[in-house]
C-alpha cells in the first residue's frame, strides 16, 4: 500500500522530535568504548529511519515530477513546481545525511569520547534540519502551516549567549575581586564554572563548547588541589590567561546566522520606534524589555540595560552603531 503525504509529515515529525530528545550528556563523563557502543547505535537508528523516509518522500515525488511525454514541451504547473520543490529538497536532504551516517559507521573507539559525541551532534542536527526543511515544504504543498520549525534555534542561542555573557561577567568579576591573589581567582573561575554545568541551559551548548569547558574545569581541579607534577608544570597566570582565551573564544556563539538575523531584526526595530517617536526622552518599555535578548551581543548594550533611565539620543546612537556592524 502507498503511502500518503500526511503520514510522511507525521513521520519526519516524529523522527525530527526523536533526534531532539536523545540527550548525549550523560556520555560526556563516560569512556570512548561506551560511546561507541551505545550512543553511536542509537543515534544511527534515528538517522536511518530519517533516510528511509527521505527515500519514500523521493519515491512519491519525482516520480510525479516527470514531466509527460509530448511534441511539445509546456511550462509546469505550479502544482508540478512545488513537487519539484520538495524533491530536490529532499534529495540534498537525504545526500547531506548520508555523509553523516557514512562517518558514523566507520568510527572506531578512540582515546577521548569527545570527537565521537561532536560527530553524533551533528548527525542529530542535520536530522533535525532536514526533517524540518522537507515537512516545511510538504506543509507549502499540502497548504497547511508547517508542524516543525526552525524558530526555536534563536531562542536557544539567544539563551546561551545570556549563559556565556553571565559567565564571562563571574570570570571578569573573580579577576578583579582577587587580581594579587591567584589562587582565589582560579577558584572563582572553578566556581562559575561549576554553577554553568549544573545550569539547565549546558544541555543546550554545542559539544565543541562542551569539551573546552570540561578540559578547563579539569585543569583547574588539579592546579587547585596543588599535587602532582600536572599541577606544578601548569603555571597559574598561563591557566588564567587559557581561562579568558576560552571566554573570548565561547562570544563567538554571536556569529551564528539564526542570531545575527534575530538581532538585526530587533534592533531595526528599535530605531523605527524611535525615530517615529522623537520626542520621547527615553526608551519605550516594550524596546527596553526586547533588548534584554541581546544580552551578551555587546559590552556597551549590556551596561546600557543595567541603567535605570537612559537618554533616547544615547539609546539611538549605540544601536545605530550595533546595527552596522550586524550588516
Amino acid at each position: 500500500m502507498a503511502v500518503t503525504i500526511p503520514e510522511l509529515v507525521e513521520q519526519l515529525t516524529r523522527i525530527s522530535r526523536q533526534a531532539a530528545g536523545v540527550d548525549l550528556h550523560p556520555f560526556e563523563e563516560r569512556d570512548a568504548q561506551t560511546v561507541c557502543s551505545e550512543l553511536v547505535p542509537s543515534v544511527l537508528r534515528v538517522a536511518e529511519e530519517a533516510l528511509a523516509v527521505l527515500d519514500q518522500v523521493l519515491q512519491v515525488f519525482e516520480a510525479a515530477a516527470v514531466p509527460g511525454q509530448g511534441d511539445v514541451p509546456t511550462a509546469p504547473s505550479p502544482v508540478e513546481r512545488e513537487r519539484a520543490v520538495v524533491a530536490d529538497l529532499a534529495f540534498v536532504a537525504r545526500l547531506e545525511l548520508r555523509q553523516q551516517v557514512g562517518g558514523l559507521r566507520s568510527l572506531e573507539a578512540g582515546d577521548s569520547p569527545w570527537p565521537m559525541l561532536a560527530l553524533c551532534e551533528s548527525c542529530l542536527h542535520k536530522v533535525g534540519k532536514a526533517t524540518q526543511v522537507v515537512e516545511g515544504a510538504l506543509g507549502v504543498y499540502l497548504d497547511k502551516p508547517p508542524r516543525l520549525s526552525g524558530g526555536g534555534d534563536a531562542d536557544v542561542s539567544r539563551e546561551v549567549r545570556r549563559r556565556y555573557a553571565r559567565l564571562r561577567h563571574d570570570v571578569l568579576q573573580a579577576e578583579r575581586r582577587y587580581r594579587d591573589d591567584p589562587r582565589a581567582r582560579l577558584r572563582g573561575a572553578a566556581t562559575a564554572l561549576s554553577r554553568l554545568m549544573v545550569d539547565g541551559v549546558y544541555r543546550k551548548l554545542r559539544i565543541s563548547d562542551r569539551a573546552q569547558l570540561r578540559r578547563l574545569q579539569a585543569r583547574l581541579a588539579v592546579w587547585l588541589r596543588g599535587g602532582g607534577d600536572e599541577a606544578e608544570d601548569d603555571d597559574g597566570e598561563h591557566l588564567w590567561q587559557d581561562i579568558m582565551a576560552v571566554v573570548r573564544l565561547l562570544s563567538q556563539v554571536n556569529q551564528r546566522a539564526d542570531l545575527v538575523h534575530a538581532d538585526r531584526e530587533l534592533v531595526a526595530a528599535c530605531l523605527e520606534e524611535l525615530e517615529r517617536r522623537r520626542q520621547v526622552p527615553t526608551l519605550p518599555g516594550w524596546c527596553l524589555q526586547s533588548l534584554e535578548d541581546l544580552r551578551g551581543r555587546d559590552e556597551t548594550v549590556d551596561a546600557l540595560l543595567d541603567v535605570p533611565v537612559t537618554p533616547a539620543a544615547v539609546w539611538q546612537s549605540e544601536l545605530q552603531r550595533l546595527l552596522t556592524s550586524l550588516r
